[in-house]
């Protein structure tokens, strides 16, 4: 595994975990088990059987958590905490081996503030949904998140350099759907 690969591979898994905790770390375990992903020694456990069917089982509960109005906010208030950990941690799993300090600062920041920040971006644009549609758009924004989050781990195991254009166009058009259900809020509170 190239070092390139390896940092594109724990950064572009980290932002999936902005979107589904569990998919990217499912996506992990199956890249470790069947593709010759390597993991770093201390983490090479995830691709054992007990840690693939959790995680298996935990993706699907999740993603259909996501779809039950109520329940998504819940999911996203308590996993404002849970992201950045898993983000830190899949970027630790993957990333070479190198000065401890310098290991963990970039699995923090970029890692942990990576998947931090698609959270923040997939959550504000709910909020958005939930305040302009009454909550009735929050599960196609759901079945959506859950889509490109398996898309994205794939292609982030797969060919990760598309995986991270697909992160940025995913930020633009974020930015984008944002602005103009910001916009249809102000004119309908005129």
């Amino acid at each position: 595994m190239t070092v390139v690969y390896s940092i594109l591979l724990g950064l572009c898994l980290s932002a999936m975990a902005g979107l589904r905790v569990f998919v990217p770390l499912l996506g992990l375990s199956v890249a470790v088990r069947y593709c010759g992903v390597q993991a770093n020694e201390a983490y090479a456990w995830i691709g054992g059987d007990l840690a693939f069917y959790t995680l298996l089982a935990a993706s699907v509960v999740e993603a259909l958590a996501y779809l039950i109005p109520f329940v998504d906010h819940l999911l996203d208030v308590a996993l404002v905490w849970i992201v950045p950990v898993v983000g830190t941690f899949l970027a630790l799993a993957v990333i070479p081996e190198q000065d401890p300090f310098l290991e963990w600062a970039t699995a923090i920041i970029a890692g942990g503030g990576l998947a931090l920040g698609v959270r923040a971006t997939a959550s504000g644009l709910r909020t958005v949904s939930t305040a302009t549609t009454a909550g009735l758009a929050n599960p196609l924004f759901s079945a959506l998140e859950s889509l490109i989050s398996v898309i994205g781990t794939i292609l982030a195991i797969v060919v990760p350099l598309v995986c991270a254009l697909m992160l940025v166009l995913f930020f633009w058009i974020c930015v984008r759907l944002w602005r103009r259900l910001r916009g249809r809020e102000r004119l309908q509170t005129s």
